[in-house]
């Protein structure tokens, strides 16, 4: 069942999809921060494709979310960018050993059709890897762990470019 903070993420981000069921199929020679890889590679054995989009976090769960760039927590729900594998079938399945990682059993899996696609705040060019849901607005972690709220021009200016 979908989160309420899944569904407000929805909100900020058109052309994206919640995936209801992702299956896990760990594979320990894999590593979580390099999903992107394990990934292409899994597509390429399997003749199955690659799925990009978001693991959106649960604020019961991950309230004190752990920025080690900066070394300072922050109250939000953490979004994290991510790739994971869809075979013939149609089938969702992530390869990632979540062994390697205890905060991510809580999250949601969301397609988004624009992952690549930047935010321009200041007239400089973001590529989101983090986001972070607060109760009304959305961060991203900018350069050096900063975050940043986006603002509703930054928003439709985003929205306009996408949709």
């Amino acid at each position: 069942m979908m989160s309420s903070e899944t569904d407000q993420f929805l909100k900020f981000r058109p052309n994206t999809k919640y995936i209801e069921e992702v299956k896990h199929l760990p594979n320990t020679n894999y590593e979580t921060s390099k999903c992107e890889n394990m990934s292409a590679i899994e597509a390429e054995k399997s003749l199955g494709s690659v799925a990009e989009g978001w693991l959106v976090g649960d604020m019961n769960s991950s309230t004190s979310w752990y920025c080690n760039i900066k070394r300072k927590s922050v109250i939000a729900t953490p979004i994290i960018r991510h790739t994971w594998n869809i075979n013939n079938n149609g089938i969702h399945y992530d390869t990632v050993d979540y062994r390697q990682s205890d905060k991510i059993n809580n999250f949601q899996y969301v397609m988004d059709l624009n992952i690549d696609k930047f935010y321009i705040i200041n007239d400089e060019k973001f590529y989101p890897r983090v986001l972070f849901l607060s109760d009304t607005n959305l961060m991203i972690q900018k350069k050096d762990g900063i975050r940043h709220t986006i603002t509703k021009e930054e928003h439709e200016r985003f929205y306009n470019e996408v949709k």
